[in-house]
């Protein structure tokens, strides 16, 4: 039922920001050009390459071919493309409450369906046509399925979980190294000799690298280069790069993108920039660590509104509104960061609303972790931190909310059972200390075992 009332809200919730969107390049943003032109190409000839073109694009294919097949069916329409991402992300929200229920019980899952159906990240990018939905949809099925694996064993769960991260780095390469992040993990949780740990290590990273060996032979047959891409030249040189420069100058990363353009002009591909980033790095290291992690924090603190403002403000553009950028005292800089860009007064609620709900999540999550820590579920534990620490790490090149999408379905999950084990602790204290706790955990439940958690 519940399941039933969270989607009729997301369902609502989309169709009036969809009423919103703004006419002016509507459902766009910096990189929906790129994907569209590819997917229309698709659409005209069946082929991804351009007439005489030799080397793929910059990005993976994955999502241009999506929104082709959409085209195919639908006609070229934008339209359609923001309908089947909604559907997409109404099927995250079913994945979610199925990790929820398998890992803890159904009140966690009925609360992260709930967070769900309200968070603006979700709610805003079912609307852009960026390459977000589609790739959390393939990371929350991998994390479905390999939660399945933690508990049932099956070898069918391991290899599935396996291919949808496979097919993740297809839609953006984000999870390329995440299987090294695995490895420790299944070797501690398999049961059975090292031999069979050993075979599932190996089931695992066959069935992930299989999309991505195929995407590499289509590359080479239609463009004559094995290439993936080269996405993490473009974030290291393009954008982390100026980012280091205008933290040394005190500029911002525009003026210094822009110099090293002029830098690289008639030169191949990245070679002088390549060489002024090498010798930057072996003076100040410190310097490229400091700005890497200073984009990590921004893309945990960023607000969804200002990606909300660019959807339905047509003056609003990617990158125009920056904390960094902004004047004044650090409460100053922090209103102007909520309200700037936009005159519309439920746009500034929400900002509002979104920042105060974001300092809140980030201690329901502490306290969720905490208690996977204190309950000795020590698998878990691992699994949700690994996976928080590597997502959120690698997105040092150019910090913003947008990439927090990649684990933003994680902090559901967690800030659900943080609220969960806060409810246990607030309901305990009311009923007196000479009840166990097992009344209320079975009150809510009635699938696991109160010694199973540890709460008694």
């Amino acid at each position: 039922m519940m399941r039933r009332v969270a989607g009729f809200i997301f369902v609502v919730l989309s169709y009036l920001l969809y009423l919103n969107v703004s006419p002016v390049k509507s459902h766009c943003d910096i990189d929906s050009k790129a994907y569209l032109e590819r997917a229309e190409l698709f659409y005209k000839t069946n082929s991804f390459a351009r007439e005489g073109e030799s080397s793929p694009p910059y990005f993976t294919l994955g999502y241009p071919l999506l929104i082709g097949l959409i085209f195919k069916v639908c006609g070229p329409s934008k339209d359609a493309i923001v309908l089947v991402q909604v559907l997409i992300a109404l099927l995250i929200g079913l994945l979610l409450f199925s990790i929820a229920q398998r890992l803890f019980n159904r009140l966690v899952a009925v609360i992260v369906s709930l967070f769900f159906a309200a968070n603006l990240g979700f709610l805003v990018f079912a609307q852009f046509i960026l390459t977000e939905l589609f790739l959390v949809f393939f990371l929350t099925l991998f994390f479905e399925r390999f939660t399945s694996f933690l508990i049932s064993q099956k070898r069918s769960s391991l290899a599935a979980a396996g291919l949808a991260l496979g097919l993740s780095v297809l839609i953006k390469p984000a999870a390329l190294y995440f299987p090294l992040m695995l490895l420790p993990l299944l070797w501690y949780v398999v049961y059975g000799s090292a031999r069979k740990k050993l075979s599932m290590i190996v089931l695992l990273c066959v069935s992930f690298f299989l999309p991505i060996v195929g995407h590499c032979v289509h590359n080479k047959i239609v463009f004559g280069s094995y290439s993936l891409g080269s996405l993490d030249q473009i974030n290291i040189y393009f954008w982390f790069f100026p980012h280091v420069l205008a933290q040394q100058y005190g500029t911002n990363s525009d003026i210094e993108r822009e110099r090293l353009f002029r830098l690289n002009d008639k030169d191949p591909f990245f070679t002088s920039v390549k060489t002024l980033f090498k010798q930057e790095l072996m003076n100040k290291p410190v310097l490229f660590v400091f700005v890497w992690l200073k984009n990590v924090f921004k893309t945990c603190v960023g607000l969804y509104t200002t990606n909300l403002k660019v959807l339905v403000d047509p003056n609003v553009h990617g990158g125009d509104i920056s904390f960094f950028r902004l004047q004044g005292t650090v409460w100053q800089k922090i209103n102007r960061y909520i309200v700037a860009g936009t005159s519309l007064l439920w746009v500034k609620v929400v900002g509002y609303l979104e920042t105060c709900w974001s300092l809140m999540r980030y201690v329901l999550c502490l306290i969720g972790l905490l208690g996977l820590w204190g309950m000795r579920r020590y698998a878990e534990f691992y699994l949700f931190s690994s996976y928080l620490f590597y997502f959120a790490m690698i997105t040092g090149h150019d910090g913003c909310a947008r990439f927090r999408m990649l684990f933003e379905f994680i902090l559901i999950i967690l800030a659900a059972y943080g609220l969960w084990l806060i409810l246990g602790r607030i309901t305990l204290g009311t009923i007196g200390k000479g009840i166990c706790h097992e009344k209320f955990y079975h009150i809510f439940t009635h699938t696991q075992s109160c010694a199973h958690d540890g709460l008694c």
